[in-house]
């Protein structure tokens, strides 16, 4: 099963015929641009603040209805990320104010977290969003061009770490780069400690070091300390000591 961007068109492929075909999902004119499955049905979530997310079984299609989002939420091109939870189906809006939860029998929607009151904004970009098993949530969000923040949230949704990145020279960095070892669930900073050792650091335990804070990376500093001569601060004495002679 295949999205086509920004359309509302799913393409199916049979890999025992080779053969494909496009089945138009929803009302006319809808445009998706991200597709879930949840092991029962597929979810699709709308490109624009003026459209549904819809829900496909494999025969029936039914709609959120957009007019009936919760009080005050405001988003702009609909929801980029989603999230499966126990509690429903978590929507994160390409750019807005909260995070909705929807009911996945009913369709309806609640508040599930008001990201002006986690980041001190009214209009907060999405940038990406992983899922750990234990039910911990990183999330990668931008205030502004020059301000991304790593929030990492536990199973209801409270404030475990949260790190600013912000540039200071201007330019928008995508904190999600910073993350990509952790969707291929390897990470560390110093990647020379982790080759050498043949380390390998789960997803999971990534957040773990994070959320613990001033200990993140004692083990990599010690590695990198063995790297170079006068790790002790005695550096500039040698280096007299080389030039007197």
């Amino acid at each position: 099963y295949y999205l086509i961007a920004h359309s509302d068109l799913l393409a199916v492929y049979d890999l025992e015929s080779g053969q494909a075909e496009l089945l138009h999902i929803g009302a006319a004119g809808n445009q998706y641009q991200r597709l879930l499955y949840d092991g029962a049905c597929f979810w699709l979530l709308p490109n624009s603040e003026k459209r549904n997310v819809a829900c496909w079984d494999g025969r029936t299609v039914k709609e959120s209805d957009c007019e009936a989002y919760p009080k005050g939420f405001s988003h702009f091109c609909g929801f980029l990320h989603a999230a499966l939870r126990e509690d429903g189906l978590w929507l994160f809006p390409y750019k807005g104010n909260m995070v909705l939860r929807m009911n996945r029998e009913t369709m309806e929607t609640d508040c599930a977290l008001h990201l002006t009151e986690i980041l001190g904004a009214d209009s907060i970009c999405t940038d990406s969003v992983l899922t750990l098993s234990d039910g911990r949530l990183v999330m990668t969000t931008s205030v502004s061009g020059t301000d991304t923040r790593i929030t990492i949230l536990d199973g209801e949704g409270q404030i475990l770490a949260q790190y600013p990145c912000v540039c200071s020279n201007g330019k928008a960095v995508a904190a999600e780069k910073m993350f990509e070892r952790l969707e291929t669930e390897r990470y560390t900073s110093a990647y020379a400690y982790q080759t050498s050792e043949e380390i390998d650091y789960p997803l999971s335990g990534a957040c773990d070091a994070l959320v613990s804070g001033a200990a993140v990376y004692r083990e990599e500093q010690h590695y990198y300390r063995s790297l170079y001569a006068n790790s002790d601060g005695t550096a500039g004495e040698h280096i007299w000591q080389e030039v007197k002679t």
